[in-house]
């Protein structure tokens, strides 16, 4: 791919993401007006730090680590502006069928694009497992591209009682990340940790690395998918804050910076690492013991 194909469908994916969870600006810019950070800012003369800002506002001390993520996107999003860079149960079955299929054609993209671009990634791996892989589009992609790999997918016994039988390219595991993963010699986490507190990405890398049973540089990894914060890149770096509030709101998770990601590796006993980014706001980051 030419590398100004490349750019422009990096640009494309980051401006859909982009487009279809903007309806978080008027969210954010509600959840500032009913915690009265306008004037809190007005009655600072204009300017105001985060500290200042915590002090004026009634917000309970579990809830404070979230401020400096709705800042950073107000700022981002040309609510706010800023002169420091320091800013850093489903109820509706239909919206489900339709945001698991949204989810499901966006991982063929992705999965098509690293699989074009960064095959290397699956150099030396006999068996993969995708942990939290819903459906399998992302095990099926992989397993097609590389017919030497013995792809299976590990989710929930909800979700894998509500797969149609297929073709037999991927198998399918009942179970819970949690408590156990089956041996492998590869594990894929894609959108899977930025749902989850650092305590719990923690404990599921624990698992993950119970799990991987072969060493670098054949096998022997957990390849996460998933959002690094900090691109150099407007419209990417909107996508990544965009992608942090919508984790904060659905699920208490977040989206990591290289120095955040650093954190949850070493504290899970993993002791080397690798970013590359891979499509706009998305990286691979593979993982080793």
């Amino acid at each position: 791919m030419e590398a100004s194909s490349r750019l422009e469908l990096e640009q494309a994916h980051a401006e859909l993401w982009n487009l279809t969870f903007s309806y978080l600006k008027s969210m954010a810019l509600e959840c500032a007006v009913q915690l009265n950070i306008p004037n809190v800012i007005h009655n600072f003369g204009g300017k105001a730090s985060l500290p200042n800002i915590l002090s004026a506002i009634p917000v309970p001390e579990h809830r404070r680590p979230y401020l400096p993520r709705l800042m950073r996107f107000l700022v981002v999003s040309g609510i706010l502006s800023f002169d420091s860079p320091t800013l850093g149960e489903g109820r509706d079955p239909q919206f489900n069928k339709v945001f698991n299929a949204g989810l499901g054609s966006n991982s063929r993209l992705v999965l098509d694009f690293v699989v074009a671009q960064y095959g290397d990634v699956f150099d030396g791996i006999s068996s993969l497992l995708d942990v939290g892989g819903g459906d399998g589009s992302t095990a099926r992609t992989i397993a097609k591209a590389f017919s030497h790999v013995k792809c299976s997918v590990l989710d929930l016994p909800i979700v894998i009682a509500d797969i149609q039988p297929g073709d037999g390219l991927v198998d399918y595991i009942a179970g819970d990340m949690f408590s156990s993963i089956p041996p492998t010699d590869a594990i894929v986490l894609k959108y899977v940790l930025h749902d989850w507190n650092d305590d719990d990405c923690v404990k599921i890398l624990d698992q993950c690395k119970k799990a991987i049973r072969s060493c670098k540089p054949a096998g022997g990894k957990v390849i996460i998918i998933d959002t690094v914060v900090g691109s150099p890149l407007k419209e990417m770096f909107e996508a990544q804050v965009t992608s942090d509030l919508l984790m904060m709101v659905i699920a208490g998770g977040k989206e990591r910076d290289k120095q955040e990601w650093h954190k949850i590796f070493m504290e899970s006993g993993f002791k080397d690492y690798k970013i590359r980014p891979v499509l706009g706001y998305l990286s691979i980051i593979e993982l080793y013991l």
